[in-house]
């Protein structure tokens, strides 16, 4: 009786990816489709290293596309021996040279057949296309597709990945394999966007996965994925995430009484105003202080242009305050986008916002005027979605220009708070509150009521300094 070991757990070379997917049935053919370049070989080498290396069965490549020297060294550039595996028999590499000949076809079928009855549990084909070439009409691909692989599958318990070159835009070997698939994966490749290289879960025979790209980038130690993290890992980072509470009367019009781990707040500068004044310095003040005496541990993200090369020209005065009073309570990265090369940012993704209970992000304004504001929608799409889910509180700066006279979009549907800083006819800086819980019709609240708190908590820097032994800076 077959053993079903590599069932038994999670199939991809991706663990987020299984949390997306679920566990893959023991008969199921799933196939990895997309253009030339976009990871597929990558993820299928993966996925092979990854089961046989925790112990879940063996695997058969069969690879129409590459020689065996060449699959070892692209495992090796993504984290995975591929020789070491096979040196150990758990991995099995044929190659077949890519000629129009259907002698291949029955070799292919005796091959699976022979490899799948000896107890290989995963097939992969790199790639399924040139073979289906081969077979000329519609009936007979159709036909051996059927009877032999996914019978191969079903029969005897494997689970087969093969993976499809998208050579043209309608491909119709393509859409007869996605057609009998049961999951299909789709690899897309989008040089000059934030995030070039996505996967996207396009069929699942007999479930509902939710239908979402998962952005991705191909490191030496696998594909990391950029917008997903495990609901486990999520969970647990959440849980220590500590809330900022709100005092002074303005801020509590504004922001509410307290900033729950998760909240998304989003803080638009309308041109022609260029600063937030008295708020800005109110929240440097409070962060600062909740920092020395509750723990709050807060980051800045600063996204700048590549021109600007001197790391203190990345940080306004306050946040050099910030920084210096907050000590290892505050974590700085500046993000430089490119105006020339455009390539993708914030390669740190989730180690660096397990660091801190509250993220500023400011120069959303500098990624819209490079890449637009439909890729910035895609990033601010992308992260908030996951901030909330690890109880990552943030607050989003975004000013307006004559040019640029609208934040994103997605600022404004997926924030749970929103304020616009203005100018009023006076000339003096102004605050609304447009969204939030607290708030059932826009608040309005002129600059000067900020000025006794800030002058009440600079009072108390002051003296929370001079009780630690410091001196104050401002």
């Amino acid at each position: 009786m077959r053993s079903d070991r590599v069932h038994k757990g999670k199939l991809f070379g991706m663990a987020e990816l299984d949390e997306v997917i679920g566990e893959v049935p023991p008969n199921y053919v799933v196939l990895i489709e997309g253009e030339p370049g976009t990871g597929k070989t990558s993820f299928a080498l993966l996925t092979a290293c990854r089961n046989v290396s925790e112990g879940r069965g063996k695997v058969l490549y069969l690879t129409f596309n590459e020689d065996r020297d060449k699959l070892i060294y692209v495992a090796r550039s993504v984290g995975c021996d591929l020789e070491g595996l096979i040196a150990k028999g758990l991995i099995k590499v044929i190659e077949y040279p890519t000629i129009a000949d259907e002698y291949i076809i029955e070799t292919l079928s005796q091959e699976l057949v022979s490899h799948v009855d000896r107890g290989f549990d995963l097939i992969v084909i790199d790639s399924i296309v040139p073979v289906i070439k081969i077979l000329e009409s519609y009936s007979r691909k159709r036909a051996w597709l059927h009877t032999v692989l996914y019978k191969v599958a079903s029969a005897r318990k494997a689970v087969l990945l093969l993976v499809g070159d998208l050579l043209q835009k309608e491909d119709p070997d393509i859409a007869l394999i996605e057609y009998l698939a049961d999951a299909v994966i789709k690899f897309t490749l989008n040089p000059g966007t934030i995030f070039s290289r996505s996967m996207q879960v396009m069929k699942f025979r007999g479930r509902k996965v939710e239908a979402f790209p998962i952005y991705f980038r191909i490191t030496g130690n696998g594909l990391l994925p950029i917008n997903i993290v495990r609901p486990e890992e999520a969970e647990s980072i959440a849980r220590v995430k500590k809330s900022l509470r709100i005092e002074e009367e303005p801020a509590v019009k504004l922001f509410g009484k307290e900033l729950r781990p998760g909240t998304q707040a989003s803080i638009i500068i309308r041109y022609p105003a260029t600063t937030l004044g008295l708020l800005h310095k109110y929240l440097v003040l409070k962060l600062g202080l909740d920092a020395l005496r509750e723990g709050i541990k807060v980051g800045l993200i600063c996204y700048t242009l590549s021109s600007e090369r001197s790391k203190e020209s990345y940080r306004l005065s306050e946040e050099k305050i910030l920084s210096d009073l907050m000590g290892e309570n505050f974590v700085f990265m500046p993000l430089e986008i490119q105006e020339t090369v455009q390539r993708p940012y914030l390669t740190s993704g989730i180690a660096y916002q397990k660091k801190v209970d509250l993220l500023i992000v400011t120069g959303y304004e500098r990624i819209a005027e490079v890449y637009g504001l439909k890729e910035t929608n895609k990033l601010l799409l992308s992260y908030s979605s996951m901030d909330a889910k690890i109880g990552l509180t943030t607050l989003r700066f975004f000013r307006t220009s004559s040019t640029l006279n609208e934040p994103p979009s997605s600022m404004l549907t997926l924030s749970d708070i929103i304020v616009e800083a203005y100018l009023g006819r006076d000339g003096q800086l102004l605050y609304k509150g447009i969204k939030g819980r607290h708030i059932t019709r826009p608040t309005l609240v002129p600059e000067k009521e900020f000025e006794e708190p800030v002058s009440s908590l600079e009072e108390s820097l002051r003296y929370t300094l001079s009780a630690a032994g410091h001196t104050a800076t401002h």
